[in-house]
């Protein structure tokens, strides 16, 4: 290049590196982008239990962080003080979005009597909190935007579900899309049964 020509683009490049327009450095992926030293969700979730709970079966320790409020990461190895309900999606899933209105209506006619856990898995996390806010729910969702609490628990493809009791033994596996009759089905292995979940 002419020298003429390298000492013009300097020129140009100049005041954009000045104002900070234009600098040539890594961006942080939009799942693991953080507000504050921990993530923010678009829709209001339930804070994630505290404490490390009852380990599940087989499982060494890990922690994934929270969206929305509360406490920033959650023992997501153990059960805490109830049956628990993990179901792994992603926004990028197409069958997920049914799955995310059915858990929301499954939460809502549990109360307390059951923990479901969703896990953003893979994923953008502006687009989880998208189809989140979209499905109106609010039970409590942790990111694992490597996937490796899946890998961890065996699940190769989403959406996948596990059904753990409240002695951290897990009870049923559930892989791709849940029906409202698988779930009820599942719920009821980990002692949790009534619930109104039929399509509205």
């Amino acid at each position: 290049m002419h020298i003429a020509s390298r000492r013009w683009i300097a020129a140009a490049l100049a005041p954009l590196v000045l104002a900070g327009l234009w600098l040539p450095t890594a961006c942080a992926s939009p799942s693991t982008a953080t507000t504050g030293g921990h993530p923010t969700a678009s829709t209001t979730v339930e804070a994630c239990p505290t404490g490390t709970g009852t380990p599940i079966e087989h499982l060494a320790p890990m922690s994934l962080p929270c969206l929305g409020d509360g406490v920033p990461a959650m023992s997501v190895t153990a059960v805490h003080g109830r049956p628990e309900v993990i179901n792994f999606w992603a926004s990028w899933c197409a069958s997920c979005a049914a799955e995310l209105d059915l858990l929301a209506r499954a939460h809502a006619a549990a109360a307390d009597r059951v923990l479901i856990l969703g896990v953003d898995s893979k994923d953008d996390q502006g687009a989880a909190t998208d189809a989140i806010a979209a499905a109106g729910a609010t039970y409590p969702e942790v990111l694992d935007p490597p996937g490796a609490f899946a890998l961890k628990l065996g699940v190769v493809g989403l959406p996948a579900t596990i059904f753990i009791d409240g002695s951290g033994t897990i009870v049923e596996r559930v892989p791709g899309p849940l029906t409202p009759e698988l779930l009820a089905a599942a719920l009821s292995r980990i002692g949790v049964t009534g619930l109104s979940i039929v399509d509205s």
